[in-house]
């Protein structure tokens, strides 16, 4: 089973899933009913390894690094693998279309496809779906509502 722990950061409350010192999950825990689903479904311990990640991930919320460098471990389709391997590599501080991911990935009527591969990405933050905007750029759906999405464009785009 693996360790999780719930912090509070500038955007809200984290919870930091990891097994055998890989990151496995990253979930907004915004309501009672996440934070219930998160504590039965994981061994609630802040190990080093978790506590290593947040600090990582909090040295990206305060500008103070603008890559998180942390071992993971995910899993997913082949499709959304490669949808999450597309959006790690936008540039920190830019934003891209959903269309943009297509013609990436190859496919390049999937724009539905592409938003539900960004709506089960694991590690909103680290890889990066924030970063994908509707094609006359505005904000679209996001895992920890688009008010966290708006912030981490604005803080990236501040810092970069």
């Amino acid at each position: 089973m693996s360790e999780c722990w719930i912090y509070n950061t500038s955007i809200g409350r984290l919870a930091v899933v990891a097994s055998n010192n890989y990151l496995q999950k990253i979930v907004f825990v915004d309501d009672n009913e996440s934070y219930i689903n998160i504590n039965s479904n994981h061994n609630m311990s802040e190990t080093g390894f978790i506590k290593k990640s947040m600090e990582s991930i909090n040295n990206y919320l305060l500008g103070k690094s603008r890559k998180i460098d942390i071992p993971y471990d995910i899993k997913g389709s082949n499709f959304q693998l490669s949808v999450w391997y597309a959006l790690k590599l936008i540039t920190y501080g830019t934003t891209v279309s959903y269309k943009d991911i297509c013609s990436k990935i190859g496919m390049p009527k999937g724009y539905r496809a592409v938003g539900m591969a960004c709506n089960k990405n694991p590690l909103p933050i680290i890889i990066p779906c924030h970063r994908v905007v509707g094609s006359d750029n505005s904000l679209t759906g996001y895992a920890g509502g688009l008010d966290i999405k708006s912030k981490l464009l604005s803080m990236e785009q501040m810092y970069a």
